[in-house]
């Protein structure tokens, strides 16, 4: 068995930004606003896709880092993909069963999704692994 140490060190961004996720979450959503971005994007979603952009991004990339010796992109791509996804649906659930204010939405999830994808994507660009 691998020593997870490593895996803690690589993956210790994504972790974080991870809990940060989980906390903004919950704040109430009546101190975001609810319009529209370039007049077809709901803010909220907006809002969902970046911050899962970002935890695509650092997971892809501490799955790389720790995958380091074996190169596998397909790895990395379904590792990041199910993390993202993991988040995405604990998000969710943390927001119907701890809160009143806040409601669980597959939208959100699907903006989550897409975020963590392109999160992924923008590794691959960047990474050109």
């Amino acid at each position: 068995m691998r020593n997870p140490l490593p895996l803690l060190k690589y993956q210790s961004p994504s972790l974080l930004w991870g809990l940060f996720i989980c906390l903004i979450l919950l704040v109430p959503s009546n101190q975001i606003d609810s319009g529209m971005l370039f007049g077809f994007i709901q803010t909220d979603k907006a809002i969902h896709f970046v911050l899962f952009f970002v935890f695509g991004l650092l997971n892809s990339v501490g799955w790389a880092k720790y995958l380091t010796k074996y190169r596998f992109l397909f790895k990395v791509f379904v590792l990041s993909f199910v993390s993202g996804l993991f988040l995405a649906i604990l998000t969710e659930f943390l927001q119907f069963s701890l809160t009143n204010y806040r409601q669980a939405s597959l939208y959100d999830i699907l903006a989550d999704s897409i975020g963590v994808l392109l999160g992924f994507l923008c590794f691959r660009i960047v990474y050109k692994l």
